[in-house]
């Protein structure tokens, strides 16, 4: 079974879109909603993320991601 050019694209616009928008977004909102970390740390995070976006997004979901409680 082949797999069309046209479902390949979408698969593909699907993971770019993923990873260029919807990623950093979500690990934007995760360092400012900690309450755990300064605000120094918070903006050092946010220009890790602008200055190098995919190793900064690896490196807060290897070491400095902490899943929220609940409340």
């Amino acid at each position: 079974m082949q797999i069309s050019d046209h479902v390949l694209n979408n698969i593909t616009t699907s993971l770019i879109l993923f990873l260029l928008i919807i990623a950093p977004l979500h690990y934007l909102y995760s360092v400012w909603r900690r309450t755990d970390i300064s605000t120094e740390a918070k903006i050092l995070w946010t220009m890790f993320l602008v200055f190098a976006p995919v190793i900064s997004i690896i490196i807060y979901l290897a070491f400095g991601y902490k899943k929220q409680k609940d409340r």
